[in-house]
């Protein structure tokens, strides 16, 4: 039997919840103050999700920088590293706004990656 330790972020309380952990399923979950805690703990066991944060090229007349972007909802950090990947190809040119969608449907996950910062010229 295993113990795992998590802090639940999915609310302001930020409980302290207690996983016991048996032949690789969860046998139980404890310090939740509400049932949001549950979902969030069995989540962050079975498939761990962060919002990905990253930069990519702007290139513009022989000019570069780095575009700030960002998943536009939490995505499986099993994925993170096809996703840097992919990220790493993509060069982009302004005019760019905060929120434009930079690359659709990321490894068809139904999330995108989208800028982070207004980019008007270099």
């Amino acid at each position: 039997m295993l113990e795992k330790t998590v802090v639940c972020t999915t609310c302001p309380l930020e409980c302290t919840l207690k996983l016991t952990i048996n032949n690789d399923a969860i046998e139980s979950i404890s310090g939740n103050k509400c049932s949001r805690g549950i979902d969030y703990a069995k989540l962050e066991f079975i498939d761990p999700q962060r919002i990905f944060t990253s930069t990519l090229l702007i290139k513009d007349n022989n000019k570069e920088s780095l575009l700030p972007i960002r998943s536009s909802k939490p995505i499986s950090q099993k994925l993170f590293k096809e996703i840097i990947e992919i990220v790493n190809k993509t060069e982009v040119s302004p005019p760019i706004k905060m929120g434009d969608i930079i690359i659709n449907n990321i490894l068809n996950s139904e999330i995108n990656i989208v800028a982070s910062r207004t980019i008007i010229k270099l």
